[in-house]
Parts: C-alpha cells; sequence; structure tokens
C-alpha cells in the first residue's frame, strides 16, 4: 500500500469512439438500426451504451460517439448531459470506481466529418458553432469539457483548402462560437504548412522524418491555444492494439504520451462488430480473431491473411448480449472489458506516477522515460528520405512486464520520498 492517491482525471487523456448501431444490433434486435427517441428500445440502447462509459471510466478513459450533431437538443439532455457532467459516474447510477463525479470531459461534434452543414454558408458555421458554444457553455461542467468540431478524417491533400476554409470561419465569427475547437485528423507537418488555423492536430501513430516532425511540433507549440492528438498504434511507433501484440503494448502508449506532451490519444473504435466496409460481414468476436480487412489466402508464414486482416482491430468492449450470435452470449446488459484495456489503463496509471514524481525529481524520471522508452513516433526516422514511408527497426522499449513494473515502483518511491 502506498501513501498517495493518484488523480480522478488522469493526466495521459484519451477520446476512444463508440457506434451505437453496432451495440444496439448486438442487445436489442439484429436489425441493426438505431432506435427512435421516445420509444421503450430507445430508453433501453441509452442504458446499455452509459454501461460503456462506465466500464471506459472505471478504465481512465473517455468516449465520444455517434449522435445527431445537427444541433445540441434533446440528445444532449437524453444521454450527454449526464456523462459530461460526471452525474452518470455516481452510485446513484450504480457506478462505482475511480472518478466518481467526474465527467466524460471530452465531446466530439460530428465525428468523422458527420457534421451536416458541410455544404453551408460562413453565415451557417457562425450560426451552428454559436449554439454548440452557447450550449456547453451554459452547462457550466465542474469537469472541463474538451469539445471541438470534427472537420474531417484522414484527408486527401486536396481537401486542405476546404479544411482552412473552415477552420478560418470559425476564427473569424463575430460571435461566441468563435470558441469553438476544430479538429482534423492529418499529419502534423501538412497541418502546420497547409491548415495554419487549424486547433486540433490528430496525427496517426506514423513514422516520419525526425526533423520536419519536431519542427512541425515546435511550431504548433508555440501557439499556446492549439492541441495536439494522436491516433491509434502501430509499430515500430508505438505498441499496436492486435491481440497478439505483447502485453506491454498498449502500457507503452501513454508513456509515448507523456514524453512529447501529447494532449489526448484517439483510438478509432470500440465496438467494429460489423466488418461489411471489407466484405467480411458481422463478426462473431467471441470465436473469430479476425475484426478488420479482408481475408484473402493463407500465407505459409502468417496463416491467414488479407488487405489490412488485423486481430482485433476496432474491439476493446465484447458484447455481454448478442441476439445476433445467441449461441455465445452471456445476457449481460453491458460489455466486457478487453484485456488490452486494462493494458492501456495501466500505462494510463503509469503516466500519473511520471507527471508526480516529475513535480519532485524531474531529472531522475527523464532518466526512467528515457531508459524505458529511448525511441518512440517520429524519432525512428526513415530508412530513406526518398520515400519516407518506412523503416527497418526494431521497436526500442522492453517486452518484460518486469521492467515497467520496476520501474513504476521506483516512480512510486519518488512520490512517496517527496
Amino acid at each position: 500500500m502506498r501513501d498517495f492517491t493518484l488523480p480522478d482525471l488522469p493526466s495521459a487523456r484519451t477520446m476512444l469512439y463508440f457506434e451505437a448501431e453496432n451495440i444496439t444490433g448486438r442487445y436489442l434486435d439484429e436489425d441493426n438500426n438505431y432506435p427512435d427517441r421516445g420509444t421503450d428500445a430507445y430508453g433501453q440502447a441509452l442504458a446499455v451504451i452509459d454501461r460503456h462509459f462506465q466500464l471506459a471510466h472505471r478504465h481512465k478513459i473517455s468516449l465520444i460517439g455517434d449522435m445527431n450533431d445537427s444541433t445540441p437538443g434533446e440528445q444532449m439532455d437524453d444521454a450527454w448531459t449526464a456523462r459530461l457532467s460526471g452525474e452518470l459516474f455516481t452510485p446513484d447510477r450504480g457506478y462505482d470506481g475511480v472518478g466518481v463525479g467526474v465527467g466524460n470531459n471530452v465531446y466530439s461534434i460530428g465525428t468523422y466529418g458527420s457534421w451536416p452543414w458541410q455544404d453551408g454558408t460562413q453565415a451557417d458555421m457562425w450560426t451552428n458553432a454559436d449554439e454548440w458554444v452557447n450550449w456547453f457553455e451554459d452547462q457550466a461542467f465542474t469537469t472541463p469539457t474538451e469539445y471541438f468540431l470534427y472537420l474531417e478524417d484522414e484527408p486527401d491533400a486536396d481537401r486542405f483548402p476546404d479544411l482552412q476554409r473552415w477552420a478560418e470561419w470559425i476564427h473569424g465569427n463575430p460571435g461566441p462560437g468563435e470558441r469553438l475547437k476544430s479538429l482534423v485528423t492529418v499529419p502534423l507537418p501538412d497541418a502546420t504548412a497547409e491548415i495554419p488555423d487549424l486547433d486540433i492536430t490528430a496525427s496517426g501513430t506514423d513514422i516520419g522524418i525526425t526533423s520536419e516532425w519536431e519542427s512541425a511540433l515546435e511550431s504548433l507549440r508555440a501557439d499556446p491555444e492549439k492541441r495536439f492528438f494522436v491516433y491509434n498504434g502501430s509499430r515500430p511507433a508505438t505498441g499496436s492494439f492486435a491481440t497478439e501484440d505483447d502485453g506491454v503494448a498498449l502500457r507503452l502508449i501513454p508513456w509515448a504520451q507523456h514524453k512529447f506532451g501529447i494532449d489526448r490519444w484517439f483510438y478509432w473504435e470500440s465496438t467494429f462488430y460489423d466488418n461489411s466496409r471489407n466484405d467480411m460481414g458481422q463478426t462473431n468476436v467471441f470465436q473469430q480473431a479476425h475484426t478488420y480487412g479482408s481475408y484473402d489466402d493463407d500465407d505459409d508464414s502468417l496463416g491467414e491473411s488479407g488487405w489490412n486482416y488485423f486481430n482485433g482491430d476496432g474491439v476493446l468492449f465484447y458484447p455481454g448480449t448478442d441476439r445476433r450470435y445467441p449461441d455465445d452470449s452471456y445476457g449481460v446488459q453491458g460489455p466486457f472489458a478487453s484485456l488490452r484495456l486494462k493494458h492501456w489503463r495501466r500505462g494510463i496509471q503509469d503516466a500519473d506516477y511520471l507527471a508526480m514524481a516529475a513535480e519532485i525529481d524531474p531529472q531522475r524520471v527523464q532518466e526512467i522515460l528515457d531508459e524505458l522508452v529511448p525511441t518512440v513516433l517520429w524519432e525512428y526516422g526513415v530508412t530513406d528520405p526518398e520515400d519516407p514511408t518506412y523503416v527497418r527497426t526494431d521497436i526500442s522499449w522492453p517486452t518484460d512486464p518486469d521492467d515497467w513494473e520496476v520501474a513504476r515502483a521506483e516512480l512510486a518511491d519518488i512520490i512517496e520520498g517527496g
């Protein structure tokens, strides 16, 4: 037992996407349709989705989801107000665990670029931005909520002028909507060069030319209003979310987040039970490891393989009830956490140890960080600067969990000693 407690609001903030229709298609019926507001099924859907929020909250992870984001109307009162205020995470709502009464702390408007006024004018942008900012500022949540307009996901370069124009429109708003933040998932060097008015850059875990990324990050940090997110995970830049990766793979990610002061880590999906986009259909997640990409053939070395073939991608919650596959249904009205979710939580706790210990002995904490995680993300560089898409290297961090526990124990000693 240690003589200190970790903060309820973690230093390594996150956002994890869920898709409501994937959840309702497993718990309510096989039609995979989100029920109409005001029906009994709608209430049941909200209840089971709230159980996902509570389970994520116990793991110090924040969810974002797919709502009708045309206006902050009834759907916010139905579901999100309790999540953002922290009321959902109280004993009266059946919650017990870390962060009692602490809100979800993040909300994404128009996730993946689904906001409906994209064909509108500057005046339309101002009207909608005003409405969203007014709604949030009227709530006065005790837990600060980071909210933003998700302009577009992984755009091609020919979309950069449109994204810059929308970001400029928001900044030029004469009303309260000027305070709405904009987000795009785009490599940081592209964002700083091509979308200078963008508020939040969310970059994938790609390798890249080190000097270009360091320069771009320095440019972003020069503006205290800008934020830097990173999303997903892939070797060698970070650990991956694959079920067969090392157990420390997701524990590493918050260490990388702490190392570079990354404001929030985003993972693209937690309930990806329908692989139809890759012509694979619904996945029985209790019987099938393959969750994303196509199955094309059997490789002599890799076994089953195909385009973007991935075991576990997009699935961090397993359905407690599964009407689509009743033989594998447990009849529980809420999700089961994956082991990967628990490893991620372990790393998030580690990041709190790092932050607390750094206030006492920053030099030793930096040494521990450099010893355990010497190279991550763009620090690897690239093999060929003329083709900066690959690097031939092993990972830099240890895979023995004992090494991580030894480091954690030393951080705890520093905190207690302080």
